[in-house]
C-alpha cells in the first residue's frame, strides 16, 4: 500500500514537472509577448509527451511495471529535451548553425508569404527575447536536467 501511494506521487511530481515547463513557456508566449522560435517549440514536444504519458501512468500507479517503464519514458524525454534546448542554446550563442526554419518564417510563393505575415510574428532561434543570466533555452538545459536526474533516481529507488 504504502509503495502504490508512493508511486502514484512520484508519477504526480513528474507530472507536475512537466506541467510547470509548460505553463512556463506558454505564460510567456501569451501573457509576455515572448514569442516562439522553431527550436523553442521543438522544445515543448517531449514535455507534452511526459505530460500525456505521466497522466495516463496515474490510472495505472498500483502496477509497478507500468510505473517503472513511465518513469523511464519519462527521464528519456526530459534528456531529450534537455538536448534540444542545450543545441538551442549553442545557436544562440552562435556556436553552430541552427536547422533551415531557425531563419524565421519560410516561405515558398509570395501568398504563403503574406499568409505568414500577417498570422504570426517571424522568431529568429540565434536572436533571444529574453536573458537573465542564462537566455530561457539555457534555463530549460539545467530544469530538464534536473527532472532528467529527478526520473532516474525515483525509477532506482522503485527498482529496489
Amino acid at each position: 500500500m504504502v509503495r502504490s501511494k508512493n508511486n502514484f506521487f512520484i508519477l504526480l511530481s513528474v507530472f507536475f514537472i512537466a506541467l510547470f515547463a509548460l505553463s512556463f513557456a506558454f505564460i510567456s508566449e501569451y501573457a509576455f509577448g515572448l514569442y516562439p522560435c522553431i527550436l523553442c517549440i521543438y522544445q515543448r514536444i517531449p514535455y507534452a509527451i511526459v505530460l500525456g504519458v505521466s497522466v495516463l501512468a496515474l490510472f495505472f500507479y498500483k502496477k509497478p511495471k507500468i510505473v517503472k517503464l513511465v518513469l523511464l519514458v519519462c527521464a528519456v524525454g526530459f534528456f531529450a529535451d534537455a538536448a534540444i534546448a542545450f543545441f538551442h542554446v549553442g545557436v544562440e550563442y552562435k556556436w553552430w548553425e541552427g536547422t533551415d526554419k531557425c531563419s524565421g518564417q519560410v516561405a515558398d510563393s509570395i501568398e504563403s508569404l503574406k499568409a505568414a505575415l500577417v498570422a504570426a510574428p517571424s522568431v529568429r532561434c540565434d536572436d533571444p527575447q529574453f536573458q537573465f543570466i542564462l537566455t530561457m533555452a539555457g534555463w530549460n538545459v539545467l530544469y530538464a536536467l534536473v527532472a532528467t536526474a529527478y526520473s532516474v533516481f525515483k525509477l532506482k529507488l522503485i527498482m529496489k
